[in-house]
């Protein structure tokens, strides 16, 4: 059976120091689940412009299809200026006041929404109104889908309150151990360590299933049913982490959709992340070859003490 999934959020253009790349995590996300031969589409907004239609371009090139996407007349399409850290770790100045802020609630988007079996969104798409109030309305919309929150906290584009209705909304929240203890710092919770604070926003906002990943280390699990598990990662070289955290989204969603267990699901979820990063730009083709590969390898990162990876970091 296929399953339909939206993402929905940022199309952008990412620019690196040596080239511009598409990119937006719903889009590296729509993408992977194209690619594991998922029904997906892609919810954004471009500008009227060449890198809109570029853009649009790049998305038919890429298999995604493209009739849930808007144009604005009055603002330009997004992007993004992406730089590395020693650790070849990204960090972004994002643009404002862009296409995909101004989403619009059409009645084609609340018709794929209300027969969806999974929706996929983050926080950087609303911090406009306009978009936000669109969001809400889909995740509303969609209620026999699972709502997959990627959190995505980016400096200057979330509020409190963004965060905590998405919160609320979601099924499954996806969140890095820096966001992590952003979450515990900003609703004043009592975690001392990464399972611990699973279990407090779990409680509070009445999420089932929350995954927190640890860059190369893996990924923390904690679920209200299947309870607590660490899934150590995969050894590589990294090239750069860019759209490393949407491919790990991609596996765990479509081995969710498919019924797998969740720490199946994950495990999925650290092959291709693991893959990605190996590669340079975020959507570079993942060959069944490559997965048989690291699989084969097993080469975990595996530390006795895991409290090098879950607990507060000093």
């Amino acid at each position: 059976m296929r399953h339909n999934i939206l993402t929905i959020g940022e199309l952008l253009w990412d620019k690196l120091p040596d080239k511009t790349l598409l990119g937006g995590a719903p889009a590296n996300l729509a993408f992977r689940l194209v690619e594991r031969g998922c029904d997906c589409h892609l919810i954004s907004r471009l500008g009227m412009d060449d890198p809109g239609y570029k853009a649009l371009e790049c998305i038919e090139d890429m298999n995604i299809p493209t009739s849930l996407i808007q144009f604005d007349p009055n603002f330009p399409t997004g992007t993004v200026i992406v730089e590395f850290d020693e650790n070849k770790t990204p960090d972004y100045l994002i643009t404002p006041k862009v296409a995909y802020d101004f989403i619009e609630l059409l009645p084609e988007l609340e018709t794929a929404a209300a027969n969806c079996h999974c929706i996929a969104f983050g926080t950087l798409a609303q911090r406009n109104n306009k978009s936000r109030q669109t969001i809400y309305s889909l995740l509303q919309n969609a209620s026999k889908a699972i709502k997959f929150l990627d959190i995505n906290l980016r400096k200057d584009c979330y509020s409190t309150g963004t965060i905590s209705q998405s919160l609320y909304f979601a099924d499954v929240l996806k969140a890095n151990h820096h966001e992590a203890f952003q979450l515990n710092s900003f609703f004043g919770l009592t975690g001392s360590d990464i399972p611990e604070i699973c279990e407090i926003i779990s409680e509070r906002f009445d999420i089932k299933t929350i995954l927190v990943t640890i860059e190369q280390n893996g990924v923390f699990l904690y679920d209200r049913k299947e309870g607590r598990h660490y899934i150590a990662g995969h050894r590589i070289s990294v090239e750069d982490s860019l759209g490393s955290g949407d491919a790990f989204s991609a596996g765990f969603i479509d081995e969710l959709l498919k019924g797998s267990s969740l720490a199946r699901a994950s495990e999925t979820g650290n092959i291709l992340g693991a893959i990605v990063a190996s590669k340079k730009g975020a959507t570079q083709k993942i060959t069944k070859t490559e997965i048989e590969k690291i699989i084969s390898r097993n080469n975990r990162i595996v530390d006795p003490d895991l409290r090098n990876y879950l607990f507060i970091p000093t």
